[in-house]
């Protein structure tokens, strides 16, 4: 996503105040579950009142501190990614007013819409949800991990096992997701094509009676936007009922095997059990959400690499290097070429009525 790295660089220091303070409200809730047990073993088992109320002082004060980071991170969060999108737009607009006639030609009116909408729109959705769920999700699962194996190893094979499910469902959405993604990005260019002829052209479409070829138009592209969209939105549906069925499964397993072969092994108790079901909860939970994450990347690649098409466009028309220079000499014109030979000849330059507002 070199697009992406390119503008958010003017904000490098708003991204490394997010990635503090990502790592801050993650560390704080993968301090919570370890702290809980303790709370169990320490406090409620023993009947120590005293520690209850010293485990339950520090919980709330880790709580305060990760939600101060929520906020902050948020914050900054929100402000990166619109002004991302402000100087994207920005730089693609400045570049369009540059084209000529036959650039414009090669994109079509309708493209260079929808690229200058809704591909920069995705690519500032993608950017908001990466600086959250980019930083966050991976602390928490590779934090998860280690609180995991720290707990109680052997159990921590059953995570394992639900994190090879998950990344082999990841890497299924990316093969299927792309392509569909990049025949969704050029059916919507028709759209707007189409949706522009017929607002443009409505007096000439009805003097020759073309409303039935026009309606025949829109029909046909909305069908195919209709075929392509019910096959992504299936598609994604689907895999979250196999992610909840991969969650629920791995609580269960450690539930169970936990409570029938590992409690009271080793000072595992039903606390250690609680606190290593947590922790699988917030490990795939993680992956989850990083599949969410890889829903949105497929796409906003398509956008990406729209909008790099627009940016990275050869103008036909540049200004020379070594421009003419015109000047009036007494009462005649003298152009000065870029052999140094001048060309004498009679008449002026003139501007008059000329407003370029």
């Amino acid at each position: 996503m070199k697009l992406i790295s390119k503008y958010l660089k003017p904000y490098l220091w708003f991204v490394v105040i997010i990635t503090f303070l990502t790592i801050v409200r993650g560390v704080t809730e993968l301090l919570l579950p370890s702290l809980l047990g303790n709370f169990i073993r320490d406090g409620i088992d023993a009947g120590n009142t005293t520690v209850m109320w010293k485990y339950a002082l520090i919980m709330l004060a880790i709580t305060i501190v990760g939600t101060a980071a929520v906020i902050l991170s948020s914050y900054f969060e929100a402000r990166t990614s619109t002004s991302f999108g402000y100087d994207l737009r920005i730089a693609v607009y400045e570049k369009v007013n540059e084209f000529s006639i036959e650039e414009l030609n090669s994109f079509t009116i309708s493209s260079l819409i929808t690229r200058s909408t809704q591909d920069i729109q995705q690519l500032q959705q993608v950017t908001n949800m990466s600086l959250r769920m980019l930083i966050l999700q991976p602390v928490l699962a590779v934090g998860g991990i280690i609180f995991a194996i720290q707990t109680h190893a052997p159990l921590s094979i059953v995570i394992a096992v639900g994190i090879i499910s998950l990344l082999l469902l990841l890497t299924l959405i990316f093969v299927v997701s792309v392509p569909k993604f990049n025949v969704m990005q050029q059916i919507t260019d028709q759209i707007n094509l189409v949706t522009r002829e017929t607002l443009s052209g409505t007096k000439v479409i009805r003097a020759f009676g073309g409303d039935e070829l026009q309606h025949e138009k829109i029909d046909k592209v909305n069908k195919d936007f209709y075929k392509i969209g019910r096959f992504i939105n299936a598609f994604m549906v689907m895999t979250w009922p196999f992610m909840s069925v991969v969650l629920g499964l791995i609580g269960v397993l450690i539930l169970y095997l936990g409570a029938t072969k590992y409690v009271n092994i080793n000072e595992f108790g039903y606390e250690s059990l609680i606190s290593l079901n947590i922790y699988a909860t917030r490990v795939i939970m993680a992956f989850m959400m990083m599949s969410f994450m890889f829903v949105m990347v497929p796409r906003a690649l398509v956008s990406a690499r729209r909008i790099r098409e627009v940016l990275d466009t050869e103008q036909s028309i540049k200004d020379p290097e070594n421009p003419i220079l015109i000047e009036k000499v007494e009462d005649k014109m003298v152009a000065t070429l870029d052999d140094d030979k001048k060309i004498t000849f009679s008449g002026s330059v003139e501007f008059r009525d000329v407003c370029f507002q």
